[in-house]
């Protein structure tokens, strides 16, 4: 088997930012996903969202939404992407997503509720519901028990939201 490539080679071929690919993604998450556009907006301030151009063999550069996964210290560990288009292969994710996720909104301290949630434009579709919340995209289905331990110190409840298809289900079953 052909050896892995460091999370750094592939933050470099999929996830570095662009400027005019984050415009697209701003485009695209409110006109396309129907975000609010100053939600779109503080994500990319806060550099927990931008846009990057996946260099292709054939055709001109792919457009994606890069949604980092920050770990505890709130360094860049891994990310969830999201191709503009619904050609082949539009998700993937690149380094850790068991102790590395996609959060937005309140701090853990002062959250109302711990939301997780399947990807990230789902996280960012509940924040636009419940702006109290600290909502975290897992990437996936299953709950990594480093979240339910936060939730359960900070007294917080847990909103657990998949989708109901086969990877939802299999969340649910563990």
């Amino acid at each position: 088997a052909a050896p892995k490539k460091s999370f750094s080679d592939l933050w470099d071929y999929f996830a570095k930012p662009d400027p005019r690919a984050t415009n697209l993604v701003r485009d695209y998450l409110v006109a396309v996903r129907g975000l609010d556009p100053e939600l779109v907006e503080d994500q990319i301030r806060a550099e927990l969202l931008h846009g990057s151009f996946q260099r292709q063999r054939y055709g001109g550069p792919r457009p994606w939404c890069v949604f980092r996964h920050l770990d505890e210290q709130g360094e860049t560990r891994g990310a969830t992407l999201r191709a503009l288009d619904e050609e082949a292969q539009p998700k993937r994710s690149i380094g850790d997503k068991t102790t590395a996720f996609f959060g937005v909104g309140s701090s853990i301290i002062d959250a109302d509720e711990l939301a997780i949630v399947e990807s990230a434009v789902d996280a960012l579709s509940y924040l636009q519901r419940s702006r109290r919340a600290r909502v975290v995209s897992v990437a996936g289905s299953v709950v990594p028990e480093v979240l339910l331990t936060s939730a359960r110190a900070h007294r917080l409840p847990i909103t657990v939201a998949l989708d109901n298809d086969a990877a939802g289900e299999h969340g649910w079953q563990g």
